[in-house]
């Protein structure tokens, strides 16, 4: 597709997402109380640093790479509402929630959306400051 698709879960928010796969029919839906894997890399909008990946090449090239970290493919347990999603048995921001929530499997996409659905006026940490726009790139893989 080469269209980003607008979804506006919230009054207050949407997430634009745009899928890079091609389904010959209509996508088969992610069956709710399963557990999918998901390589992923989330960034700033606004300059395009990543902060966090499962992929350690990626982590290398963008100078975050942490050898006490173990880069593989997360967990995620799917829910039927995007809010209850879990990722390694953690909850995410909404718009991670929303962005991949809307994902197939097999699928690949990259979402963004805004401050209001992500960390807020706080940020999170040093590497996302506040009212910070993110965008996340998702892969669904097999178990690894």
């Amino acid at each position: 597709s080469e269209n980003w698709h607008v979804t506006d879960p919230l009054s207050t928010g949407a997430v634009f997402f745009k899928s890079f796969t091609e389904f010959d029919d209509d996508p088969v839906e992610m069956p709710i109380d399963t557990t999918v894997y998901i390589n992923y890399t989330g960034r700033r909008l606004s300059d395009g640093q990543v902060f966090d990946t499962t992929i350690a090449d990626t982590a290398k090239v963008y100078h975050i790479y942490n050898e006490a970290k173990t880069y593989a493919p997360v967990s995620v347990t799917w829910a039927e509402k995007a809010t209850d999603i879990k990722l390694s048995g953690s909850s995410v921001v909404n718009g991670f929630a929303y962005g991949l929530h809307a994902m197939h499997p097999g699928e690949k996409a990259s979402f963004c959306f805004g401050y209001n659905l992500g960390y807020g006026s706080s940020g999170s940490g040093s590497m996302i400051p506040g009212y910070a726009a993110l965008q996340f790139d998702i892969e669904l893989v097999p178990e690894p």
